[in-house]
């Protein structure tokens, strides 16, 4: 329940909500929420690269359902995701301005950019998610040409 304030003033008094939480603390607890996820989202891209380059493309479903003995056989995947972290820990002054900063629409699209980035890159590399893309592409586009003689 919120409650009511009356407000002294010097004309007739206003009646108020005051509101049970902060919205500025909530605000901050998303960005810098958004802000953790650029890592998850860079090194998942660094892995889905890696682990393409290096000739068996595999995602990391198969990997985490696997025996834990079989990582080895992943480890420029494993390298892929560790460097892009490393990266940013070094450069983190350059990468972001999210702790000095909060409110800038940076600290709300880099980590959505990121995330995109990386789901991207995990649709590519398998080819099941390519080829439903693609039909369902073909479906839209030819749908959006023959729209205007209806």
């Amino acid at each position: 329940m919120v409650a009511n304030e009356t407000l002294a003033a010097a004309e007739p008094s206003v009646t108020s909500c005051v509101g049970p939480a902060e919205p500025a603390y909530f605000y901050t607890e998303v960005v810098f929420t958004l802000s953790g996820l650029i890592l998850v989202g860079l090194c998942l891209s660094g892995w889905l690269i890696a682990d393409r380059c290096c000739g068996d493309p595999t995602s990391v479903r198969s990997v985490s359902t696997t025996h834990p003995s079989l990582i080895g056989d992943h480890w420029l995947a494993v390298w892929g995701a560790v460097l892009p972290a490393l990266g940013y820990f070094y450069n983190h002054r350059e990468a972001t301005r999210v702790q000095w900063t909060p409110p800038l629409r940076e600290s709300f699209a880099y980590p959505f950019f990121v995330l995109q980035q990386a789901f991207l890159l995990h649709m590519l590399t398998e080819s099941e998610l390519i080829h439903i893309f693609r039909k369902n592409l073909r479906r839209v586009t030819f749908r959006w040409s023959f729209i205007q003689m209806i």
